[in-house]
């Protein structure tokens, strides 16, 4: 199976609420999120050379190595993302969540902006489970990375 780097690079900062977060227990108190963007390199070959759209529906392959997993209960049809990596099955997660949402032990925290809550506790329990690395969507400390693995 082919394997990728993800290289994560911020693009923009989202401010919100924190107070929406509810696990954080800062009610009022305004943060600046990162808005990431992953650029994958697979060896010789940008994989966002020649692309183009495709409306996907459910869990789909991408490329070799690259899959879509149906993550819905923040938003409806979200979707998370799987990258083979040397170092196993990295996921880039669809939804709302930081590195708080996923205890080393116990089940997953549900994210606290959501449209379904049994779909969202669901979904992260199913990203957890698959993930060998896990890659929350607003952890600020992907941003310091160089490169996953």
């Amino acid at each position: 199976m082919k394997e990728y780097t993800i290289f994560p690079l911020v693009v923009g900062i989202n401010e919100t609420d924190q107070g929406v977060m509810t696990y954080l227990r800062d009610y009022g108190k305004r943060i600046y999120l990162p808005i990431y963007v992953f650029y994958l390199s697979g060896g010789d070959k940008n994989i966002l050379d020649d692309n183009k759209i495709i409306e996907l529906d459910g869990d789909a392959n991408i490329l070799e190595g690259i899959e879509v997993i149906l993550s819905p209960g923040h938003s409806v049809g979200g979707q998370s993302v799987a990258v083979n990596t040397a170092e196993g099955q990295a996921i880039i997660t669809g939804f709302c969540c930081n590195d708080k949402n996923f205890p080393s032990t116990g089940p997953a925290i549900a994210p606290g902006v959501h449209i379904d809550l049994t779909e969202a506790y669901d979904s992260i329990q199913k990203i957890k489970q698959m993930a060998d690395i896990l890659i929350p969507l607003h952890d600020l400390s992907i941003g310091k990375m160089k490169s996953i693995p």
